[in-house]
Protein backbone atom coordinates (compact mmCIF):
# COMPACT_ATOMS: atom_id res chain seq x y z
CA UNK A 1 0.00 0.00 0.00
CA UNK A 2 1.10 3.34 -0.59
CA UNK A 3 1.79 5.98 2.18
CA UNK A 4 -1.60 7.53 1.27
CA UNK A 5 -3.84 4.44 1.14
CA UNK A 6 -1.97 3.50 4.55
CA UNK A 7 -2.94 7.34 5.95
CA UNK A 8 -6.40 6.72 4.75
CA UNK A 9 -6.98 3.22 6.14
CA UNK A 10 -5.38 4.52 9.41
CA UNK A 11 -7.65 7.59 9.79
CA UNK A 12 -10.65 5.32 9.17
CA UNK A 13 -9.44 3.34 12.40
CA UNK A 14 -9.24 5.91 14.55
CA UNK A 15 -12.76 7.46 13.62
CA UNK A 16 -14.19 3.66 14.21
CA UNK A 17 -11.86 3.39 17.45
CA UNK A 18 -12.97 6.63 18.59
CA UNK A 19 -16.37 5.90 18.01
CA UNK A 20 -16.33 2.82 19.72
CA UNK A 21 -14.43 4.03 22.41
CA UNK A 22 -17.95 6.92 22.94
CA UNK A 23 -20.43 4.28 22.94
CA UNK A 24 -18.64 1.94 25.21
CA UNK A 25 -18.76 4.93 27.85
CA UNK A 26 -18.17 3.47 31.76
CA UNK A 27 -18.35 -0.13 30.39
CA UNK A 28 -14.42 0.47 29.86
CA UNK A 29 -12.20 0.85 32.66
CA UNK A 30 -10.95 4.17 32.74
CA UNK A 31 -6.89 3.61 32.86
CA UNK A 32 -7.66 1.59 29.88
CA UNK A 33 -9.74 3.74 27.87
CA UNK A 34 -7.20 6.50 29.21
CA UNK A 35 -4.13 4.16 27.43
CA UNK A 36 -6.32 3.74 23.95
CA UNK A 37 -6.92 7.88 24.02
CA UNK A 38 -2.95 8.38 23.90
CA UNK A 39 -2.49 5.70 21.57
CA UNK A 40 -4.68 7.22 19.51
CA UNK A 41 -3.09 10.60 20.16
CA UNK A 42 0.25 9.11 18.85
CA UNK A 43 -1.03 7.67 15.50
CA UNK A 44 -2.69 11.20 14.78
CA UNK A 45 0.76 12.61 15.32
CA UNK A 46 1.93 9.61 12.84
CA UNK A 47 -0.06 10.57 10.11
CA UNK A 48 1.43 13.70 10.09
CA UNK A 49 4.62 11.84 8.96
CA UNK A 50 5.50 9.91 5.56
CA UNK A 51 7.02 7.06 7.48
CA UNK A 52 5.05 3.77 6.63
CA UNK A 53 6.73 1.85 8.89
CA UNK A 54 5.57 3.86 11.93
CA UNK A 55 2.02 4.16 10.67
CA UNK A 56 1.91 0.24 9.94
CA UNK A 57 3.62 -0.51 13.61
CA UNK A 58 1.56 2.32 14.92
CA UNK A 59 -1.81 0.66 13.87
CA UNK A 60 -0.92 -2.92 14.85
CA UNK A 61 -0.13 -0.97 18.38
CA UNK A 62 -3.59 0.06 18.64
CA UNK A 63 -4.83 -3.03 17.17
CA UNK A 64 -3.59 -5.11 19.80
CA UNK A 65 -4.63 -2.93 22.52
CA UNK A 66 -8.06 -2.85 21.24
CA UNK A 67 -8.42 -6.69 21.07
CA UNK A 68 -7.33 -6.56 24.77
CA UNK A 69 -10.02 -4.34 25.77
CA UNK A 70 -12.37 -6.26 24.05
CA UNK A 71 -11.79 -9.68 25.47
CA UNK A 72 -11.86 -7.92 28.76
CA UNK A 73 -15.12 -6.71 27.99
CA UNK A 74 -16.33 -9.85 26.77
CA UNK A 75 -15.72 -11.74 29.43
CA UNK A 76 -17.46 -9.18 31.56
CA UNK A 77 -20.43 -9.56 29.84
CA UNK A 78 -20.13 -13.38 29.75
CA UNK A 79 -18.36 -14.92 32.71
CA UNK A 80 -18.89 -18.28 32.21
CA UNK A 81 -16.20 -17.94 29.30
CA UNK A 82 -18.17 -19.26 26.49
CA UNK A 83 -21.27 -18.73 24.15
CA UNK A 84 -24.45 -19.70 25.46
CA UNK A 85 -26.58 -21.80 22.78
CA UNK A 86 -29.33 -19.72 21.57
CA UNK A 87 -32.24 -20.20 19.16
CA UNK A 88 -30.33 -20.11 16.03
CA UNK A 89 -26.80 -22.07 17.42
CA UNK A 90 -28.86 -25.17 18.03
CA UNK A 91 -28.01 -26.25 21.31
CA UNK A 92 -30.01 -28.95 23.20
CA UNK A 93 -33.48 -27.48 22.57
CA UNK A 94 -32.45 -25.76 19.65
CA UNK A 95 -34.71 -22.16 19.62
CA UNK A 96 -37.67 -24.60 21.49
CA UNK A 97 -39.60 -23.78 25.04
CA UNK A 98 -40.84 -25.69 27.45
CA UNK A 99 -44.76 -25.27 28.37
CA UNK A 100 -46.00 -25.71 31.77
CA UNK A 101 -46.52 -29.32 30.93
CA UNK A 102 -43.55 -29.95 30.05
CA UNK A 103 -43.80 -30.07 26.08
CA UNK A 104 -41.84 -28.59 23.99
CA UNK A 105 -43.45 -25.35 21.96
CA UNK A 106 -41.84 -23.27 19.45
CA UNK A 107 -42.91 -19.28 19.16
CA UNK A 108 -42.96 -18.25 15.69
CA UNK A 109 -45.29 -16.13 13.07
CA UNK A 110 -47.53 -18.39 10.73
CA UNK A 111 -49.98 -17.88 7.78
CA UNK A 112 -53.01 -19.53 7.94
CA UNK A 113 -53.66 -21.12 4.13
CA UNK A 114 -57.15 -21.93 2.94
CA UNK A 115 -56.27 -24.75 0.03
CA UNK A 116 -60.25 -24.21 -0.89
CA UNK A 117 -58.42 -20.22 -1.67
CA UNK A 118 -56.08 -21.57 -3.35
CA UNK A 119 -57.64 -24.42 -5.45
CA UNK A 120 -60.67 -22.30 -6.97
CA UNK A 121 -57.77 -19.84 -8.88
Amino acid sequence: MSVIEEKKALRTYIRQTERTLEELGDKVDAAEKAEVESKLNELKETLKGDDTDAIKSATEELTQMFYQMSEKLYQQANPQGGAQAGPDMGGQNGGAQTGPNGQQYYDADYKVVDDDENNKK
